[in-house]
C-alpha cells in the first residue's frame, strides 16, 4: 500500500507473473508501508543509489520516476489483469487543465461533425416522440388503455430489428446502412404525424415501424461516431456527446410544444407540421453522416 502526498499514483506498464510492475509516480513523497517493498531505479531519486531499496517507513522525495514494486496480489486483482483489457491506448496523459481539456472535445473539428450528426437525429425524433400518445388518443382513436400495447408492439419489433441492424453494420458498413434506414425513419415520422382515426390496428403498426427505424438509425449512428473518435479523446468526448444528446431531446421537445395545439379533450392541430420538420431534420443526417469520419482518417 502507497500513501501519496502531493500527487497522482498512475500505472505505466505492468509485466511478470501478477507480481512485479513498473510504476510512474507523480509526487511530493512516497510512503511505504511494511508490506511493501520498493526499489528504486532511475533519476529523481536524489540521496539514493540506483537502485537502491526504500526501507519501509521511509520518506522518499520523488519527481516523476519508475520504481520497481514486488507485492503479492489479491485475488480480484489477477482477475482484473486477465480479464480487462489494456487501456493505455485510451489514456491522454498530457499535463493539461481539465477545462482546456473540455474546450478541446467541444471544438476538435471531428468532434463538431459527430455532434452535428447526433444532434440532427435527437432534436428530429424528440419533437414528435412526446406527443404520440395524445395525438394518438386525440386523432386516431386509440384509448388510453390501449396505449401500453402500442408501446409493447413497437419494443418487441424493436428487439428483432435492433440486432439486425447491427449485424448489417458490421457486414456492411455503418454508412451504408445509415442511408437506407434514414429514410425509413422520415417515412415513420410522417406516417405517424399523419395517421387519420385508424384505431388500435394501424396505431400499433405505424408506431412499431416508428420505433423500430429509428432504435435502427441510432445504432449505426453510432457506431459511426464512436468510431471518429481516437481512443484517447474517446472518454471526454462521450461524456461531452451524451449531454448534446439530452440538451437536443429537449430542444426537439420545445420545438414540438412551440408548433402544435390541442390535446386534452381535443384534436391535436399542427402535429403534420411537426412530422415535416422532423422527417427535413432526419434527412439532413445523410449530408453529415458521410464527413463523420474514421478516427485513423482525420485530416485525409
Amino acid at each position: 500500500m502507497y500513501v501519496i502526498n502531493g500527487g497522482t499514483l498512475a500505472v505505466t506498464d505492468y509485466t511478470g507473473a501478477g507480481t512485479t510492475g513498473t510504476l510512474k509516480i507523480y509526487a511530493t513523497y512516497i510512503y511505504v508501508d511494511a508490506t511493501s517493498t520498493v526499489s528504486a531505479a532511475g533519476r529523481g531519486m536524489p540521496g539514493y543509489s540506483q537502485p537502491s531499496t526504500v526501507v519501509p517507513g521511509d520518506r522518499v522525495p520523488s519527481t516523476p520516476t519508475s520504481l520497481a514494486v514486488t507485492q503479492a496480489p489479491s485475488d480480484e486483482q489477477l482477475l482484473a489483469a486477465w480479464a480487462l483489457p489494456r487501456l493505455e491506448p485510451h489514456l491522454d496523459d498530457s499535463p493539461r487543465h481539465p477545462f482546456v481539456r473540455l474546450v478541446d472535445t467541444l471544438t476538435f473539428p471531428p468532434h463538431r461533425l459527430a455532434y452535428a450528426l447526433i444532434s440532427v437525429l435527437m432534436v428530429g425524433a424528440f419533437s414528435v416522440i412526446p406527443f404520440i400518445s395524445t395525438s394518438f388518443v386525440a386523432n386516431v382513436g386509440v384509448t388510453e388503455s390501449q396505449l401500453p400495447l402500442v408501446f409493447v408492439a413497437g419494443g418487441l419489433l424493436t428487439l428483432a430489428t435492433t440486432p439486425l441492424a447491427g449485424r448489417l453494420v458490421d457486414r456492411l458498413g455503418g454508412l451504408a446502412v445509415l442511408r437506407g434506414v434514414v429514410p425509413l425513419s422520415a417515412l415513420g415520422m410522417l406516417i405517424v404525424t399523419h395517421l387519420p382515426a385508424v384505431g388500435i390496428g394501424g396505431a400499433a403498426t405505424a408506431a412499431a415501424f416508428l420505433m423500430a427505424t429509428n432504435s435502427a438509425r441510432m445504432v449505426t449512428a453510432m457506431s459511426l461516431i464512436t468510431a471518429s473518435v481516437e481512443p484517447r479523446r474517446r472518454g471526454g468526448f462521450m461524456s461531452v456527446n451524451s449531454s448534446v444528446q439530452h440538451l437536443a431531446s429537449g430542444l426537439g421537445t420545445t420545438i414540438g410544444g412551440l408548433i402544435v395545439e390541442g390535446g386534452a379533450g381535443e384534436p391535436l392541430r399542427h402535429f403534420g407540421t411537426v412530422g415535416i420538420l422532423a422527417a427535413a431534420l432526419t434527412l439532413t443526417s445523410l449530408w453529415i453522416a458521410p464527413r463523420v469520419r474514421p478516427a485513423n482518417q482525420h485530416g485525409a
